[in-house]
């Protein structure tokens, strides 16, 4: 069995460098015949998705810079396809045209730290580098923990694109990149929080567990994360009380837990269990007027709209030990957070009947913590993203 998973390995790796050495010829009778194809911006999330900065820088520049070759990189079956299609050039996830634009262009600009990457390109890790890449994090979310996979030399962007002064200040000074890699310029997918329409609406939207990772259904439905969250939705209290005010209530489990996602109880009409096929986080955060999670660095989307956040942290002690330390970063729930921290779930139903009562008011020490952490509150992240990457490119 060792020897067949072995020899299958070796296939794989082999069948790689193939196709790459392939690609990379064809690449240099293009660039002879094609000039302008030298200079082409590669972009992409995960490879199945386009939802987060990605995505939203990669409108900004069709948008606002058409001139710039640039082309997106998502499989042919996300749901998110077509979206991306109606923008501009998008390139099927691990085709082999994925390997030629790979090879070809200039920048690699992507949210996920091996993003854009083509598939199996972690047999190579200096792949980028042998191919002279630049390479743009543009980051899934703001960081507040200590991360040592996102430590140089464990990643070597030429730009570390960070959302938040505080941030920006923790990455330069810990993570150890060279000088003038990590830059504040704001998350790209903020330009897209300033104008928003809400409803009458509830978010509740909790990060995973790494202990909840390739378990089974069983399992997950013995685990404290399922019993507390979905006492939750079935709270009877809560669900007369969002009946009576007409409100909803979406419960919007992280990506890694979409797969138990139909275990959860929507006890109420108005409880929504949303998946990820039909869901847009962006759209969602912007609809809701009140947004209830743990750990997740959601909430910064949420409170730089200005908007009240309630965080259900239970098993603090354990996702410390177990998840992330997060008292070796540079953020304090109690001292820096939006909002109020809870850890028993009747003490989080009474806050947000508290908050429903208040019409879904900030309070005023809330908003001056917001206010403090996010110096930059504008619309323009994209265009100093852009601006930093043709700095650091063409300069």
């Amino acid at each position: 069995m060792e020897i067949n998973t072995s020899m299958k390995r070796l296939l794989r790796i082999i069948w790689f460098l193939i196709k790459i050495c392939i690609a990379y010829v064809c690449t240099f009778f293009i660039k002879i015949m094609k000039p302008d194809m030298r200079d082409i911006w590669i972009l992409s999330e995960r490879g199945d998705d386009a939802r987060d900065n990605g995505y939203f820088f990669y409108k900004y520049l069709k948008e606002n810079h058409p001139e710039q070759k640039a082309v997106y990189i998502i499989k042919k079956t996300s749901s998110d396809y077509s979206r991306v299609e109606e923008l501009g050039k998008v390139i099927e996830y691990g085709s082999f045209k994925h390997y030629i634009y790979y090879a070809l262009c200039r920048v690699r600009i992507s949210s996920s730290v091996w993003g854009g990457d083509i598939p199996k390109a972690d047999y190579v890790r200096q792949l980028p580098r042998l191919f002279q890449k630049k390479n743009v994090f543009l980051q899934h979310g703001i960081i507040k923990d200590f991360q040592p996979g996102l430590e140089y030399p464990n990643i070597q962007p030429d730009l570390f694109i960070c959302g938040a002064k505080p941030e920006y200040d923790y990455v330069k000074s810990e993570f150890n990149h060279p000088e003038g890699v990590v830059r504040y310029t704001g998350l790209a997918r903020f330009d897209n929080l300033h104008q928003y329409k809400e409803k009458k609406q509830i978010l509740i939207m909790p990060t995973f567990r790494k202990w909840l990772q390739n378990i089974t259904v069983e399992e997950f439905l013995d685990s404290e994360f399922y019993k507390e969250w979905n006492s939750i939705l079935c709270d009877s209290n809560l669900n007369e009380r969002l009946l009576k005010s007409n409100i909803k209530l979406i419960f919007y489990p992280h990506y890694e837990l979409q797969k138990f996602v139909d275990c959860f109880n929507n006890a109420s009409s108005n409880i929504v269990i949303a998946d990820f096929a039909h869901f847009d986080v962006q759209q969602l955060l912007k609809e809701s007027q009140l947004l209830i999670t743990d750990f997740s660095s959601v909430f910064f989307d949420f409170g730089y709209m200005g908007k009240p956040v309630i965080y259900f942290q239970f098993d603090r002690k354990k996702y410390i030990n177990e998840h992330y330390d997060f008292t070796k970063g540079y953020f304090s729930y109690d001292e820096m957070g939006f909002g109020k921290v809870v850890y028993q779930s009747n003490k989080l139903i009474s806050e947000i009947l508290e908050c429903m009562k208040n019409n879904f008011s900030l309070d005023e020490k809330f908003r001056m913590r917001i206010d403090k952490f996010f110096e930059l509150k504008d619309n323009k992240n994209s265009e100093r993203i852009y601006d930093a990457i043709h700095k650091a490119i063409y300069h």
